[in-house]
C-alpha cells in the first residue's frame, strides 16, 4: 500500500482510503487536518465549509496508520444517515464495513455489528447505552469524531463517551468539530474538558486561505415600530408586573424596576429564594416563589406582544386559561387569568384581533416575496423562536403568489400543536431541496442536526441572544453563491438588546478561540509535511484515567446494582460506572435499583414526585405499596432542589404525602440534589449491604394485580391516541368498557379530551375486520 498519505493533485485529494476524484483539495481544510492529527483536537470552522471533509482526513489517516475502528458521532439520526451516505461514497473501503447504528436497530443486533464495522457512524446516546451494558468495547477504536461538538457539556452523551474513550482504547484519539462552541471562556473550557482536548485550530471567512471559498455574506437589519393598539396591551401587561413587583418588595424580596429586568434575572432570583427554602421554610418565601411564577409568565407575555404580535400572545393567554382552569392549574395562572388588568388586556386583544397585526408580518412578506420574485429559483428560510409565530408566519406567506411556505417544527407535541415526526421533517426537506415547498418556515430544530440545503435568504423573525443559534442559522445561506441574511427588530423592545446580546457574543467567542489557539499553539507547533508523509506529528500519547484512579476501598470486591432498563438514560448509571460500580440491565417490575435481596429503591425526580401528587398519586402509592410488600428495606429518593416549588404545591400537601411514605408503607425516604449524589447514595447502600451486611443482590418479585377499575382504564387507554384520562374520562361518563365501545361518534366527541379524530379512531378499531 501507498505510504504516501496526501499528496498535491491539482484538484483531488488522493489517499489509499479515499476513492480518487471524489474529494476536492482544500489547503486549510489540510492544515486544520494536520493539526488535529498532533493529539486530540478542537476544531472550529463556520458552516458549510467542509468540517466533515476534515474529519474524513483524519479518519482515514488514523484508520491507516492503527488499524482498528473509527467512530463517527452525530446529534440526530438524519445527520447519522447524511454523514453515512457521504463516508459510503468517497472512502475506499466496502460499504459493509460503513455502518449506521441508531435507536431503530435493535441492541443486539448492534452487538453483533459492532464486531464487522471499519466506520461506524451513531447517535451519541446509542454508542452511551451499549457502553454502560458492556455490548461494545472501545479498546480497538482509534478515532472517535464528535459533530456539533458545542453540546459535549453537563450530562450529555458525548462527555461520558470520551471518559470511557481514553480509559478504554489502546490508541485515543478525538476530533471533535463545530461551528461555534459558545461566547465564555467558560463554556469552551467545559466543552475541551470534557473532551480532552490538547489543540484548537480555529478558521473564519475571513481568514486568508478561506476566502477563496466563502460566498459573501450581506446581512441587514430592518426596523419596525410597535403599533400603539399593541403598546397599549403591553403597558396594561406592564402595569401587573409592576403590581407583582411591589408584592416581592413587601414580601421582603426587592427586585430591579421592569425595564431593567430579563428572564435571567428572574431565574436567578428563582434559585435564590429556592435555596432559602432549604432554611427555615419562611412562609414569605413560598408565597414570594408564587408570585414569582406570575412574573416569569408575564415576561412571556410581554416578550409576545412585543416580538411576535396579537396572534401569538392570544395564543399563549389561550393555554394559560387553560392552565389556570384545568384540575390541578396553578394558583400563579389562576391569580393572573383572574386580574383587572389581564381581563382588559384580554378585552382588547379580541377587540384587535385582525385589525391589528406586528408590522414583521407584513415586512416578512414583502422581503420574502421580493426575494423570489427577483430569483424565481431562491429557496428561502424564515426562523422564529416560537411555533405559534411560524403557523402565523407559514399563513400569511401563504396568502402571497408565488410562496409556497411551509411549518418546520420539532417532533415534541405540545398543547393543540402536533409536532413532527422524523420521518415527516426528511420528506418535508426534501419537497423544500426539490422545489415544491420554497420557504421553510422553521423553529430551532432547522438550526442544526438536519441536512437542509443552503438557501438564498435566511430571514430572523426575531434577533436571539445565543451566539451558538445565531450562527447556526446565518451558516444556512452562502454556501454555493452570495447570501443574505435579514434580521426584524422592534425599536424600543427586547429585540434589540437580543441583537446587541448576540453581536457582542459572537465577538467574544472568535476572541476566546484565537486566544485559546494561540495558547495552546505555543506549546507545539504544526508539522504539516509530516501529515502528508504519513506520519503524525507529535508523540502518540496513550491516555488512561488509570493514573488517577483512588485505590479500592472495599479490598477489590466489585460492588453490584440492578437497574432498571427505563433508567439507562439517566446520569445515575453513568455516574455509578464512574464510581467502578459493576452494573447489571433488567427490566424490573418492582423499583428502578436493587442493592441487596432486601434492599430496592425506587427514584423520584422532584417535578415528577409532585405532579404525581397532583396527577397520579393512586399510580404513585400503588409503586410505592409494591416495594414495601416485596422488599424488607424499601427506600425512596427524592431527586433535586425544588421539591417545594416544581408545581406550586401547598407545602401541607407535600408534608402530608410524606409523612404517609414513612409511617404508613414504612419507606425510608432519602433526599439528593442531583443524579451524581443519588448515585453516590446507591454506592453507599450498595457497600453497607453487599460489604457490610454480605447479603447477595437479588431483583425479585411482581407487581399487584390490578384492580378492576385499573383494568377496565388500562382497557381503553391502549386503543391508539387515548391517554390515561381521557380514558377515565370514557368510562365515567359512559359507565362500562361496553358501553365505550359501543357508543357512536357523536357521543363519543362529547365527552372531554376527546376529538373528532380520536372519536374515528375508536370506532374504526372497534368495527374493523380483523386481519390478522
Amino acid at each position: 500500500m501507498n505510504d504516501t498519505l496526501f499528496t498535491n493533485e491539482p484538484s483531488y485529494i488522493k489517499h489509499p482510503l479515499i476513492k480518487p476524484d471524489t474529494v476536492e483539495q482544500r489547503l486549510y481544510q489540510l492544515n486544520l487536518a494536520g493539526k488535529a492529527l498532533e493529539g486530540p483536537s478542537l476544531v472550529v470552522l463556520p458552516t458549510g465549509l467542509g468540517k466533515t471533509i476534515i474529519a474524513l482526513f483524519v479518519i482515514a489517516s488514523r484508520l491507516q496508520r492503527f488499524g482498528g475502528k473509527a467512530l463517527l458521532l452525530s446529534p440526530t439520526k438524519p445527520l447519522v444517515e447524511q454523514h453515512a451516505s457521504f463516508f459510503r461514497r468517497v472512502m475506499n473501503i466496502s460499504e459493509e464495513e460503513v455502518l449506521t447504528f441508531t435507536g431503530s436497530i435493535s441492541p443486539a443486533e448492534r452487538e453483533k455489528l459492532w464486531e464487522k464495522g471499519r466506520l461506524i457512524v451513531s447517535t451519541p446516546q446509542v454508542i452511551e447505552n451499549d457502553i454502560l451494558t458492556k455490548r461494545i468495547s472501545l479498546e480497538d477504536v482509534s478515532h472517535v469524531t464528535f459533530d456539533e461538538a458545542h453540546r459535549a457539556v453537563g450530562n450529555y452523551a458525548y462527555t461520558f463517551i470520551a471518559e470511557k474513550y481514553f480509559e478504554a482504547a489502546k490508541n485515543p484519539h478525538i476530533l471533535a468539530i463545530t461551528a461555534s462552541p459558545g461566547s465564555s471562556d467558560e463554556k469552551i473550557a467545559e466543552v475541551c474538558e470534557a473532551l480532552h482536548i490538547e489543540n484548537v485550530a480555529v478558521r473564519t471567512e475571513k481568514d486568508r486561505d478561506v476566502k477563496p471559498y466563502v460566498h459573501e455574506k450581506e446581512i441587514e437589519w430592518e426596523k419596525v415600530n410597535l403599533p400603539p393598539e399593541m403598546k397599549e396591551i403591553r403597558d396594561l401587561l406592564d402595569k401587573i408586573m409592576d403590581d407583582r413587583i411591589g408584592k416581592l418588595g413587601e414580601l421582603g424580596f426587592p427586585v430591579a424596576a421592569r425595564k431593567n429586568m430579563s428572564k435571567k434575572d428572574l431565574l436567578a432570583l428563582q434559585k435564590s429564594l429556592q435555596s432559602e427554602l432549604r432554611g427555615e421554610g419562611n412562609p414569605a418565601v413560598f408565597t414570594a416563589l408564587s408570585v414569582l411564577a406570575e412574573m416569569m409568565k408575564l415576561n412571556h407575555g410581554i416578550e409576545l406582544i412585543e416580538t411576535q404580535g396579537v396572534l401569538a400572545l392570544q395564543k399563549y393567554l389561550e393555554k394559560l386559561g387553560q392552565e389556570a382552569f384545568a384540575k390541578g392549574g396553578t394558583k400563579a395562572a389562576k391569580r393572573l387569568m383572574d386580574d383587572l388588568y389581564m381581563r382588559k388586556a384580554l378585552h382588547m386583544l379580541k377587540e384587535n384581533m385582525g385589525e391589528v397585526e406586528h408590522p414583521k408580518l407584513g415586512l416578512a412578506q414583502k422581503i420574502v416575496s421580493g426575494q423570489l420574485e427577483g430569483s424565481p429559483e431562491s429557496r428561502v428560510i424564515v426562523f422564529t423562536n416560537y411555533r405559534d409565530t411560524a403557523e402565523m408566519v407559514t399563513d400569511a406567506l401563504s396568502e402571497v403568489p408565488g410562496l409556497f411556505p411551509v411549518r418546520f417544527v420539532g417532533q415534541s407535541s405540545r398543547y393543540k400543536d402536533k409536532g413532527l415526526t422524523q420521518k415527516k421533517q426528511v420528506e418535508i426537506i426534501e419537497k423544500f431541496r426539490e422545489g415544491e415547498y420554497n420557504v421553510l418556515v422553521a423553529t430551532s430544530v432547522a438550526e442544526e442536526g438536519l441536512d437542509i440545503p443552503s438557501t438564498d435568504l435566511v430571514l430572523f423573525y426575531e434577533p436571539i441572544p445565543s451566539e451558538i443559534r445565531s450562527i447556526q442559522r446565518k451558516g444556512r445561506t452562502g454556501r454555493q453563491h452570495k447570501g443574505r441574511v435579514v434580521v426584524l427588530v422592534t425599536k424600543g423592545t427586547r429585540d434589540e438588546a437580543y441583537y446587541w446580546s448576540s453581536k457582542n457574543k459572537e465577538k467574544k467567542m472568535l476572541n476566546s478561540m484565537h486566544g485559546l489557539e494561540s495558547a495552546l499553539g505555543s506549546k507545539k507547533t504544526t508539522d504539516l509535511s509530516a501529515f502528508e508523509n504519513g506520519t503524525d506529528a507529535g508523540p502518540e500519547k496513550q491516555k488512561t484515567l488509570g493514573e488517577f484512579e483512588v485505590p479500592d476501598e472495599m479490598g477489590g470486591e466489585t460492588l453490584r446494582v440492578v437497574i432498571d432498563h427505563r433508567e439507562t438514560k439517566s446520569g445515575v448509571a453513568k455516574a455509578l460506572d464512574r464510581m467502578g460500580v459493576g452494573l447489571s440491565f433488567k427490566a424490573l417490575e418492582i423499583g428502578d435499583y436493587v442493592v441487596s435481596d432486601r434492599v430496592a429503591v425506587e427514584r423520584k425526580r422532584t417535578d415528577d414526585f409532585a405532579s404525581s401528587l397532583i396527577d397520579g398519586k393512586r399510580n404513585l402509592f400503588a409503586q410505592l405499596s409494591d416495594l414495601t410488600r416485596v422488599y424488607e428495606k424499601p427506600v425512596l429518593i427524592i431527586e433535586g432542589e425544588d421539591l417545594f416549588t416544581a408545581r406550586q404545591l401547598n407545602p401541607n400537601a407535600i408534608y402530608g404525602s410524606l409523612v404517609s411514605i414513612a409511617i404508613d408503607f414504612g419507606i425510608s425516604i432519602l433526599y439528593s440534589r442531583d443524579e451524581e449524589e443519588t448515585a453516590s447514595i446507591l454506592k453507599v447502600l450498595a457497600k453497607r449491604e453487599q460489604i457490610g451486611e454480605k447479603r447477595e443482590v437479588n431483583p425479585h418479585g411482581k407487581k399487584s394485580a390490578r384492580t378492576l377499575a385499573e383494568q377496565q382504564e388500562y382497557l381503553v387507554s391502549a386503543i391508539s391516541n387515548i391517554g390515561p384520562k381521557a380514558a377515565r374520562n370514557l368510562l365515567v361518563h359512559l359507565g362500562s368498557v361496553e358501553a365505550v365501545m359501543n357508543a357512536d361518534t357523536e357521543e363519543l366527541q362529547k365527552i372531554k379530551l376527546i376529538g373528532p379524530k380520536t372519536a374515528a379512531r375508536i370506532r374504526e378499531i372497534v368495527t374493523s375486520q380483523y386481519k390478522g
